[in-house]
């Protein structure tokens, strides 16, 4: 074996008492945060889970079934000020009124935040949804309402409202974008950029669904009317565009949805804002920009989803090509002009669907559904390369029973996972008992780019320790210093949290490693990370923390 030069990063390590790896999707446990409840532990059914995060601050909406204060589903929010360590009081009600809201998102830009729904029995539109909007100047404390805010959590605000006044271009606060009485408009997305805010939705038109934009200038104290924006794959009249999803970048606005004019349903993409360098024979000028389809699939693509950073655009969505539905995944890095060829991120034999996509820099998380006969489990990869290439999976929902409807955010270093899921006494304790089976909305993160690390154990500490490593003959050796060491062992993991080495515990302070997996085969250069954990003479156990190790041969 040829000699191993080890660059060990952060090679001295202390260890104190419970200590944590910040590496790890953090919780409780493993089941997820349950967010759907109140101070009393009282739950409500929710589902159709939204996320945003602002620095520190985690946003989660979901659409829930406030018997008790009205007729119907309202849109709720939970906030956390700590990177969802914990979320304060009670769910916020943000919609109010007598109807049905669902299929709630949101944005936020700094203190602001912006939220859009779905609203089946607005005064005057009862019958048919429409889309409403509302939004906070101070991190949500208060949703400004017509005329009016609210403070008091338990307080129903008012209504979506129709426009003020018809024709005009300004609207009242907590209002009816889509304002169609005779046709049903759903499924609502936002993206936000400084004071521009963006809303899209599917709205029913004599030759089918049709996709929507509306744009605020001032920070969604008046918006333009929406205007159609999509356009069909076959360049005929006649399709369904559903369920768009916004992503903004600067001045541009890029949107996905699924569309069926070709037979059956694709992935179209289009730039919604802006102009494109349009070709005709040997001309060319500025224009309209083309819609393009993204999957190319003889069998139906559904549940697309979009991520901008710069110019790197990043698609997914559920792809039937297979058999089965896979998540595919496709990414361009020059402002939308050319996709990479689709690739399949799941590849499994279950059905993969609901892909939720977020990105920070060079760094992309995807998160999907895989459904097993009648329960579901959320699946998450990432990479760190601008979709180059993923790490493995990584299981996120385990040992909840049913989940479906994940929703990611990231900011900096933090990502942030929601999802709904059903109540299980098992998992939850038995004060849930009487809830067994209601869709509630958990919460998971990380504070370290998604990345997964063993669970850190925490007894009693031995005495003052210190561990470090270095090179010998071809070989690492790693060295806990301290009076009361009894054994030691390590751990290495590739960056995807995959365990690719465990030792046994060696009696003594000192360990050596000749760079082999578990399998017996050489690791390849690359950062690996690595943790020593030490037994005492009363057996007491400590894990440090997760430090770098760079292999190069």
């Amino acid at each position: 074996m040829k000699n191993i030069r080890w660059l060990i990063l952060g090679a001295i390590i202390a260890l104190v008492p419970t200590l944590s790896v910040s590496a790890e999707w953090s919780d409780e446990d493993t089941s997820g945060k349950l967010l759907s409840k109140d101070s009393a532990d009282t739950l409500i059914e929710a589902r159709d889970p939204a996320i945003a995060a602002a620095g520190n601050t985690v946003y989660v909406v979901w659409s829930g079934d406030v018997s008790s204060l009205n007729e119907g589903r309202q849109i709720q929010l939970k906030r956390s000020f700590n990177g969802g360590i914990t979320f304060e009081g009670d769910p916020i009600d943000v919609s109010g009124g007598t109807g049905s809201a669902t299929e709630p998102a949101i944005a936020v830009n700094g203190s602001n935040v912006y939220i859009v729904w779905a609203e089946d029995d607005v005064p005057g539109h009862e019958g048919n949804p429409e889309i409403c909007f509302a939004y906070s100047n101070n991190g949500g404390n208060s949703f400004r309402k017509s005329s009016k805010s609210f403070k008091n959590e338990a307080a129903v605000p008012e209504p979506c409202k129709k426009p003020l006044t018809e024709g005009t271009k300004v609207f009242n606060l907590n209002f009816n974008l889509s304002n169609t009485p005779k046709a049903d408009s759903v499924c609502p997305s936002i993206a936000v950029n400084g004071s521009n805010i963006f809303v899209a939705w599917s709205e029913l038109a004599k030759d089918g669904f049709q996709i929507m934009l509306a744009q605020s200038t001032n920070g969604g104290n008046s918006f333009a009317r929406g205007k159609v924006v999509s356009k069909t794959l076959s360049g005929g009249k006649e399709a369904d565009a559903l369920c768009p999803k916004l992503a903004v970048s600067g001045t541009i606005v890029y949107g996905v949805w699924m569309e069926d004019s070709l037979g059956n349903f694709e992935i179209a993409f289009r730039q919604l804002t802006g102009k494109c360098t349009i070709r005709v024979g040997r001309q060319v000028r500025q224009g309209e920009c083309p819609v393009i389809n993204l999957s190319n699939s003889e069998r139906d693509s559904v549940d697309p989803v979009i991520a901008v950073s710069g110019r790197n655009i990043y698609v997914a969505w559920a792809d039937k090509s297979d058999g089965d539905f896979d998540i595919y995944f496709t990414a361009s890095h020059d402002g939308g002009k050319t996709f990479s060829a689709p690739i399949n991120v799941s590849d499994d034999d279950v059905d993969s669907l609901k892909p939720a996509l977020a990105v920070d820099g060079t760094r992309v998380y995807l998160a999907w559904v895989d459904y097993d006969g009648n329960q579901g489990q959320i699946k998450f990869v990432r990479s760190t390369n601008s979709g180059e290439d993923f790490g493995d999976e990584q299981l996120l929902s385990d040992p909840r029973p049913n989940a479906r409807q994940p929703v990611l955010a990231a900011s900096g270093s933090k990502v942030f996972l929601a999802w709904a899921d059903d109540i299980d006494p098992d998992v939850d304790g038995d004060d849930f008992e009487d809830f067994e089976g209601i869709s509630a909305i958990f919460f998971r993160f990380s504070n370290e780019s998604g990345l997964i690390a063993p669970d850190t154990l925490s007894s009693p500490a031995p005495s003052t320790l210190s561990a470090y490593s270095s090179q010998e003959s071809g070989a690492v050796r790693f060295v806990a210093q301290g009076a009361d060491v009894a054994a030691v062992k390590v751990e290495v993991f590739s960056l995807t949290g995959r365990l690719v080495y465990t030792s046994d515990f060696t009696t003594g302070n000192v360990l050596h490693w000749n760079g082999l997996s578990n399998a017996g085969q050489p690791l390849a250069n690359g950062v690996y990370l690595y943790t020593l954990t030490v037994k005492d003479r009363n057996g007491n156990v400590m894990r440090a923390k997760v430090q770098k190790l760079v292999i190069l041969r």
